[in-house]
């Protein structure tokens, strides 16, 4: 197996985001769906959040 870290034995985030497992996106927005039985709803409460919280509305989709 190659050396994954730099001089410092540090890893970078590219290499350690490869490392990570993806989460299963059709369990989140089954979740989502069933929460507000629309995605309609869905999409209106995400962009509310994203005004609110100042964090765009692609990172909050990312986070479902």
């Amino acid at each position: 197996m190659p050396k994954r870290a730099d001089d410092d034995g540090l890893v970078s985030v590219t290499q350690g985001a490869g490392a990570i497992d993806q989460p299963d996106s059709a369990a989140g927005t089954d979740i989502l769906g069933r929460i507000f039985r629309s995605k309609d709803v869905s999409r209106q409460v995400t962009d509310h959040t994203a005004g609110e919280s100042g964090v765009s509305s692609t990172v909050i989709k990312a986070m479902a």
